[in-house]
């Protein structure tokens, strides 16, 4: 059964370590960089304005929704799907939806006024990235 929650510090290691498969299995050519992922994740856990909406099949990690909130340039509140992730074993499940689902009621819960997202996965010629 998949369960959702948002990151706790203890969870830091777990996306890491999705982290390093993100950035391995992306064909954009990208090294890895541990120690600044590490300080990168830690702060974002403990930041007020972003967090990971994460997925656990059980004690595995099974996808992160990376997400964050500005103002930017507006008197608006505005959100932001920094990364999304779902390791490959869970694509074509509902773990995707899930966590959409669960990046949207954190979106809500902070009276963002639009979502945006990006894309840089740049992984393989599969087709289905979720």
């Amino acid at each position: 059964m998949i369960s959702i929650r948002t990151a706790e510090a203890d969870d830091a290691a777990a996306i890491l370590s999705l982290a390093e498969a993100f950035i391995h299995e992306s064909d954009w050519g990208l090294s890895f960089d541990r120690n600044h992922a590490w300080g990168r994740i830690w702060s974002h856990i403990h930041d007020d304005t972003t967090d990971y909406v994460t997925a656990w099949d059980g004690s595995l990690l099974a996808g992160v929704c990376h997400v964050g909130t500005d103002r930017d340039y507006t008197q608006e509140t505005l959100g932001y799907v920094i990364k999304f992730y779902v390791m490959p074993e869970h694509r074509g499940t509902p773990v995707s939806r899930a966590l959409m689902n669960a990046a949207m009621e954190w979106f809500e819960a902070r009276d963002c006024r639009f979502v945006f997202a990006t894309s840089t996965a740049g992984v393989g010629t599969s087709g289905q990235l979720y």
